[in-house]
């Protein structure tokens, strides 16, 4: 199954002392096409670093590219090789993402092979208002 899954987040989800976060997207199948991995409609009322991480089953024989958004702006978009990814067990990003926007992480296959399932995994806090 490509496109968007019933499990992404829709919201950033704190930590019981409230000073962070974290998200989680659960496997989802990427194929060729686009596929949203976390996608939050407004991070709320501060600004927040975060630093995430993709992974998958495998990244054998698999190029991808992952795309960030902050108000529908490309961010990030970096692509990868398989042979590089080979290498790597995870890939991980930190960023600093202003309050009062959206946020989205996507993936998309570039490989044209079957689907492979891929997750993103992050945490982050709150920026004090210092």
């Amino acid at each position: 199954m490509s496109g968007q899954n019933i499990i992404t987040p829709t919201a950033f989800t704190q930590t019981q002392n409230g000073k962070r976060f974290y998200f989680f997207s659960g496997e989802i199948s990427v194929t060729s096409s686009e596929t949203n991995m976390i996608s939050v409609d407004n991070i709320g009322e501060r600004d927040v670093k975060l630093n995430f991480t993709i992974g998958a089953e495998t990244f054998t024989g698999v190029d991808l590219v992952l795309r960030v958004r902050s108000n529908d702006i490309i961010i990030l978009n970096q692509a990868f090789s398989n042979e590089w990814l080979n290498y790597k067990d995870t890939y991980d990003v930190n960023l600093i993402i202003p309050a009062h926007t959206s946020f989205k992480i996507t993936i998309q296959g570039q490989s044209g092979l079957g689907p492979v399932l891929h997750t993103v995994a992050g945490y982050g806090k709150y920026l004090s208002l210092e």
